[in-house]
């Protein structure tokens, strides 16, 4: 019997992972354990700048990395708090152990469908 993800996790990832790309980002940076630039995470991670960019803004603004705020800028795994960390931790554990039934979340969230939705154009406007 496969373990169940805790809900607490389930809810992280539907929160503020928006893609399996973006929790991918969040375990390279925690792994690294010192501040990277994006021009280092794309290459490591085989992406363009600007969507690590665009990643890193995300989870930014989701307390769970930080900038050095000057050029280069670099970035650091670093939840805000305690309680973040520990969730966030527990996610990446998650998705480490149990990688499928994590992605089956992240594709399951709401988050997903909308982004889903604006990249590939809504086509129920369009067949009206």
């Amino acid at each position: 019997m496969v373990a169940r993800i805790p809900a607490s996790v389930q809810s992280f990832l539907r929160r503020n992972i928006r893609s399996v790309w973006q929790l991918d980002l969040l375990l390279y940076l925690k792994a690294q354990n010192k501040p990277i630039t994006i021009e280092q995470i794309a290459k490591a991670l085989y992406l363009s700048p600007a969507v690590i960019a665009e990643g890193l803004k995300h989870l930014e603004g989701a307390g769970l990395v930080k900038s050095s705020g000057k050029p280069p800028t670099a970035y650091l795994y670093s939840p805000l708090t305690d309680s973040l960390r520990a969730t966030a931790d527990q996610s990446i554990s998650a998705y480490t152990e149990r990688r499928v039934q994590v992605i089956n979340i992240i594709f399951s969230s709401p988050t997903q469908f909308v982004a889903d939705k604006i990249k590939l154009g809504d086509k129920d406007e369009h067949s009206k």
